[in-house]
């Protein structure tokens, strides 16, 4: 294999330099590319300032066609060429209060490569704006649109899931045209949250979604006849979830026998079940397909990517093979293949390695640097992220990973900043890229990354262990691995200190307040302090679903939700604290920072670093903002357990 270095940026930087901030909290330069379908144009998204454009260039001569963005503050979320000639674009822009990322709003644009025939064609501006050249032609609706097949022999439309915006609505599947905008339904939902899933000619084939009581149901439509429920089950039940069309049946990932999913060929109509591939570790991942949308490979990550091949044979899974071997430290995935298989766009990441794009040649495999998303940071400014594993006090096996400052030799004890991650339930830690863990290395931290019970990937047991036992086995798991990097070597006992946002800023108090001495320091980033308020304030309890989740999740017995919310143990907590909240946060309201502010005042300790931001919600989404947030976050960090601390302790010593 060849590897054709060709840099469409020219970075300034002194390799070896401690990168800025803003390096790591910025946006990135690129995130998304895909070839056309006959490799005539490469469209990418790029950002520049407030604004990130869709970018159409012709590869013969690496020449910009056309170049759009769709306002100030609005991002690309998806976009897909429906036709050698057109996109359709799923637009997307932050909601403030909600999440500090990007939401889609559930609206579909198309425009031809060179910009012409540019509409709104789905969704709540369809008809209006500057991009409905047929102003009129389209309902506006309110729902959200995703695409759930191209049908390549209808070339005039495509297949759309649409969501509604609502409740007591039902999701549908819709053809569309992609130049009127005018629908036809397919399939009528049962649920606002059903999803829909076809075979390889686009025929729908499957809808799942959860009800009002959170339960899973998969319903399997024949050729001729009523859908029939093939599998139903809650979170710690299991359930038979459909992943590709197999030809001859179906490929699904199935939990219902076991704790982590397998990978099985499945027959719905006759509930026979062939199992393929399963790991007692981990959960089956994404799938791998080929240009003609069959899976070749799942992903299964246990503590490094890793694929299993269903067609190990298949001429696609061994050019997949190839392409990984000439990047042994980085997983590929592909972004997009041409009609005919012969070339395709593949992005490389790890976890010094921030994506980078390449064009890949599959009949020669020589493949081509594009651009990268982060061209501002270098290999060898970033830091390596290690898999570990270690086992809890009662013997659970917890995975997560150590992010050590380059440079860092055995035995050497560093401060450490243990970083918990949010959701809690489903969500998981990965190893790759992660801008958090590399901004705080590269100011001489060590990071540790838990995904203590609750988290998702490690199987249904697991997940479901954590439901109930926030603040207790949860929180055992994340003190766990804490005393494990101080028994190994890695940690300084005397230079410890906890740090998440959301659920993970509800973890650093209470560690904080459940481990008086161990965390010399606790950040909590828009967090959860008050677990009784979570059923009065912020958006989880407006719906019934909502309601029940946080039964499940949290429980109801007051006393013991008193006993684990960190508003109620304000006087257990020593260690200096810092709070970091957004005034328009919806989802965990600001009275929850309030509330524990009053608290440890009361209680004598009052909050070091007071930190609000009035224009941000859930989590803060303006580049400006989140770097100042870090600078004061690292400064704090610094002087609690990095250099200022020691710099304190010379002093005193003098």
């Amino acid at each position: 294999m060849r590897l054709l270095a060709l840099s469409l940026m020219v970075v300034a930087g002194t390799v070896g330099a401690t990168p800025p901030i803003e390096h790591f909290t910025g946006h990135a330069r690129y995130e998304q590319a895909r070839i056309s379908p006959t490799a005539k144009y490469l469209a990418v998204t790029t950002r520049q300032d407030d604004y990130e454009y869709l970018v159409v260039i012709a590869l013969a001569d690496r020449e910009v066609v056309y170049r759009t963005h769709f306002g100030k503050g609005w991002n690309v979320q998806n976009f897909h060429w429906a036709t050698a000639e057109r996109i359709l674009v799923q637009p997307a822009r932050r909601i403030v209060g909600r999440t500090d990322f990007s939401f889609p709003t559930g609206e579909l644009y198309a425009l031809n490569a060179d910009g012409t025939d540019a509409s709104v064609l789905f969704g709540m501006n369809a008809g209006f704006g500057k991009l409905s050249a047929r102003a009129g032609r389209t309902e506006a609706r309110l729902e959200a649109a995703e695409i759930l097949h191209l049908l390549p022999d209808e070339p005039e439309h495509v297949l759309i899931g649409t969501l509604p915006f609502g409740v007591n609505k039902v999701g549908r599947a819709r053809r569309i045209n992609i130049h009127t905008g005018q629908t036809e339904p397919v399939v009528v939902g049962r649920y606002s949250t059903s999803r829909f899933l076809t075979d390889r000619d686009g025929m729908v084939r499957f809808e799942y979604g959860s009800n009002v009581e959170n339960v899973t149901e998969v319903y399997y439509q024949p050729d001729t006849g009523e859908p029939t429920l093939v599998s139903r089950g809650r979170v710690n039940e299991g359930v038979t979830m459909p992943l590709a069309d197999a030809g001859d049946g179906w490929y699904a990932v199935d939990n219902t026998e076991t704790s982590t999913t397998e990978l099985i060929h499945w027959q719905p109509t006759r509930d026979v079940k062939q199992v393929l591939f399963h790991n007692d570790a981990v959960d089956v991942g994404e799938g791998l397909f080929d240009p003609d949308g069959q899976l070749i490979a799942t992903r299964v990550t246990e503590h490094y990517p890793d694929y299993h091949y269903v067609q190990p044979d298949a001429p696609f899974a061994k050019t997949h093979r190839r392409i990984r071997a000439a990047f042994p430290t980085e997983d590929v995935a592909f972004t997009s293949i041409t009609t005919d298989g012969a070339k395709g766009v593949a992005v490389v990441y790890g976890d010094r390695f921030p994506s980078t794009f390449y064009l890949v040649d599959f009949r020669t495999d020589e493949i081509e640097e594009l651009f990268q998303s982060r061209p501002w940071l270098k290999r060898e400014d970033l830091s390596p992220m290690e898999s570990v594993q270690l086992k809890a006090r009662d013997g659970t096996v917890v995975h997560g990973y150590l992010t050590t400052p380059k440079g860092w030799s055995e035995g050497d004890r560093l401060p450490l900043i243990v970083l918990v991650h949010g959701g809690p339930h489903g969500i998981r830690d990965h190893w790759g890229f992660d801008s958090e863990a590399q901004l705080f290395a590269s100011r001489g931290f060590a990071v540790l990354q838990v995904n203590f019970r609750g988290s998702g990937g490690y199987g249904k047991d697991f997940l479901y262990a954590g439901f109930g036992r926030w603040g207790r086995e949860m929180q055992d798991d994340v003190t766990d691995a804490t005393r494990w990097a101080v028994a190994a070597g890695f940690a300084d006992p005397e230079r410890l200190c906890i740090y998440g946002g959301s659920y993970g800023g509800y973890a650093a108090l209470t560690g904080a307040f459940r481990e008086p001495d161990l965390y010399r320091c606790a950040v909590g980033y828009v967090g959860v302090y008050d677990l009784e308020m979570m059923y009065r304030k912020g958006d989880i309890p407006d719906r019934r679903a909502g309601v029940n989740y946080l039964k499940e999740a949290i429980g109801e017995d007051s006393d013991e939700l008193r006993a684990r919310s960190p508003v109620h143990n304000a006087e257990r907590i020593r260690a200096a604290v810092m709070l970091v909240h957004g005034a328009l946060d919806q989802r965990v309201p600001i009275a929850h920072a309030t509330s524990l502010r009053r608290a440890l005042k009361a209680a004598g300790n009052p909050v070091e670093v007071w930190h609000i931001e009035r224009k941000e919600g859930h989590g803060f989404g303006n580049p400006e903002n989140r770097k100042e947030m870090y600078e004061r976050m690292l400064a704090f960090f610094d002087d609690h357990i990095g250099r200022g601390r020691e710099v304190a302790a010379s002093r005193a010593g003098d």
